[in-house]
Formats: C-alpha cells, structure tokens, sequence
C-alpha cells in the first residue's frame, strides 16, 4: 500500500487473477481509486482465464468508469511474474520457491527495476 500511496506518475501492477480476485482489499482498491482521479496512469496485466479477468475488470471498475490506464490479459500463467512498480522507481515483487511458497521483495536498484519494466512492457506489447 505503501508503495502505491507515494506513486506520483505511474503504476505498472501484475495480478494472478484467480486469487487476487477472491482476496481483493478493499482498501487497497480504494487507495488506487483514489490515486486514479488525481492522475495516475495504470497498466495492468491480468494471469489467468478470460473468466477470472471478466471478474477482475468489473470489481476494479474497468466496466463501468473510465480508467486512466489499460488492463490485458495474459493467458499463458507460466508467464506470470507479481510485481508492483511505482514511477518506475521503486517496486515490490515476488520469488516462487514453489507453488505454495513465495517470498516477496522491496528494491530500490534501478537496474533490477528496468529489468522487470522490460519485462512487463514487452509481455504488456505483445498481448
């Protein structure tokens, strides 16, 4: 939340959509929300079936307000990667160590934060 409450510009955000969409917060939501109608731009990439992501576009307001910022899907969940970059600055992403165990990560490093931009814009292109 945190990261998300400094944003000024942008947010580049993945979700594996069967979860996320079962566990929404609220309130993070409603930060985003928030940070939308001041301004800030947000691309999104959805991991999972054209169901799950029907569901996420209509909880996140993708359905019925105007979003400023895009959200795609991406079938292939052996692409999927968690992340959250703010002002492609700073960003927070996961490491599975298997299907169950993840272990999660705050950096700062410019170098590892454009890799995962790269990532995310090349897939985000390609969808």
């Amino acid at each position: 939340m945190k990261l998300v409450r400094e944003s000024k510009k942008t947010v580049h955000g993945t979700m594996i959509l069967k979860e996320e969409t079962r566990n929404l917060s609220k309130e993070y939501f409603t930060l985003m929300n928030k940070k939308v109608s001041s301004g800030l731009r947000v691309k999104r990439i959805g991991f999972g079936t054209h169901k799950d992501f029907a569901i996420a576009r209509q909880q996140l307001g993708y359905s019925s307000v105007i979003v400023r910022g895009e959200f795609k899907l991406c079938s292939n969940t052996n692409l999927a990667q968690r992340m959250l970059i703010a002002d492609k600055k700073k960003m927070i992403f996961a490491v599975y160590q298997s299907k169950d165990i993840k272990r999660v990560f705050y950096t700062e490093n410019k170098f590892i934060v454009r890799g995962f931009l790269s990532y995310f814009d090349n897939l985000f292109s390609s969808l």
